[in-house]
Order: structure tokens, then sequence, then C-alpha cells
């Protein structure tokens, strides 16, 4: 009786370490919001597997992108690793005044950010944080990273007094029209003009589905590649131009410059 005993309090201990275990795999954080959506509100909840972290952000009583005016058009948020790597993890696509996305990371210790940005698949932050974690422990330690050198063009920096929307924000065909736009500032049609005729033609087609009501799902279609597109391009330009940078130095040393 008494061995019987051990093994069902040795069972009990088992057991009540288990359900610790699995109440510190979860946890909960308050993102901060900064000055561009003041009385804007972020929750995210968090599950540590073994292998990958899953996390679910909702944001509330948000404002529009598109309303900063200019190249802004979405939200985009990102994790930040310890070493300062940033990580675009998805587009936070707005219903009403309501947000949430769900993703999953290997990381276990990040910071996290949400910010304001031309489209979605934005390569660094923008200056437009909307919301930061504030925690600095050890799961979640201070944000540090290096941000966007794209001079982003808008007409406010907060959205204090502006109207939220109360249907779902679609942005689809502006982002589009923004990375064509990023692209030609980078002068992508002299540099790379093949791929620049291609995110023209696809642009024009997006713009032409739009024009025709056509299914929301294909204008969708047409202006993500757009993106894709442009995108793909700008980081070539990018690429391109410190290659050159590079060629520039490297031509300056040794032997005299011609004159």
């Amino acid at each position: 009786m008494k061995r019987v005993r051990i093994v069902l309090l040795a069972f009990f201990f088992v057991c009540a370490a288990a359900v610790v275990a699995a109440a510190a795999a979860h946890e909960s954080v308050t993102l901060a919001p900064t000055d561009r959506i003041p009385g804007a509100q972020a929750r995210v909840d968090i599950e540590r597997g073994n292998f990958t972290t899953t996390i679910d952000v909702r944001l509330d009583d948000m404002k529009p992108a598109l309303l900063f005016g200019g190249d802004y058009s979405t939200y985009v948020l990102w994790l930040i690793s310890p070493d300062g790597d940033t990580r675009n993890m998805g587009e936070i696509t707005l219903h009403g005044t309501h947000a949430r996305l769900h993703l999953t990371t290997e990381l276990e210790k990040f910071g996290i950010l949400v910010t304001a940005e031309p489209h979605f698949l934005s390569a660094a932050p923008s200056a437009f944080v909307i919301f930061t974690n504030e925690t600095d422990g050890e799961d979640f330690p201070a944000v540090k990273y290096r941000s966007t050198d794209v001079n982003y063009n808008y007409e406010r920096d907060t959205l204090r007094g502006a109207m939220p929307a109360r249907t779902d924000t679609a942005t689809d065909v502006h982002q589009a029209l923004v990375a064509f736009r990023l692209i030609q500032r980078v002068h992508a049609e002299e540099l790379l003009p093949e791929e620049f005729q291609i995110v023209r033609a696809v642009l024009e087609q997006t713009l032409r589905l739009a024009r025709e009501k056509a299914a929301t799902d294909e204008i969708r279609a047409s202006a993500r590649e757009t993106v894709r597109l442009a995108a793909d391009a700008q980081r070539l330009v990018r690429e391109g131009g410190v290659a050159r940078q590079a060629d520039a130095v490297v031509s300056t040393k040794g032997g005299v410059f011609i004159k």
C-alpha cells in the first residue's frame, strides 16, 4: 500500500510539473502605441513549443495607413532578433478598426514592431512605428534595429483626430501604384529597362482590372504580383548601386588618376 502511495505521489508531481510547464509556455504581451495612432491597442498571445513559437497579434482602435498620405498604404509586423536582424512577418490588414495576424517563428527571443509601410513586401521597417514592445527582459530584449534608408513621402505624421474606417480597408491597388513609384525614383527605367517594363505591364493590367470591376481576388493577385516584381527590381537596383560604389572605390586604389 505504501508503495502504491509513493507511485501515486510521484505521478501527481510529474503531472503538476507538466501543468506548470504548460502554463509557462503561454504568455501575453501588450504592445505600446506611439503617437502615430494615439489610443490604438495591441495584444500579443504567445505559445512556445519545442521548436517553434506561435504568435497571435490583435490590434484594436486602428486607423487606415492610407490616411498618412503619400507613400504609406498598409501595416507590417516585424520580429527583431537579438542581433538586430529585422524580419517582415506579414501584412496586417484592417477590418474596420480591428486586425489580427497569426504567425510562427523559430526565434526564442525577439522584439516586436508594427510599422506603416508603402507595401507588404517592405525590406526594412519605416520610421513610422505604430507599436513596439517595451519589455526588455530575457524573452523580449530591448528593440535595436536598423530601419530603412528610403525616404517615404507623407502628408501627416500622426493620425490623431483622423476618422477611423467602418469597413474593410482595401489597399492592394494603392500598394501596386506606390511600389511602381518607388522604382521610378531609383531610376529603374534606365538601370533595369527590361524589369521596369515588366512591372509597368503588370501594373497596367492591375489598373485595367480595377477599372473593369473584376473579381476582388483577381485584382488582388495582379496587384500583389506588381508589388513583388517592383520589390525585386528595387532590390536589384540597390545591390547594383552597392556594387558600383565598390567598383568606384577599387578603381581609385593604386596607379594614378587619368587627367
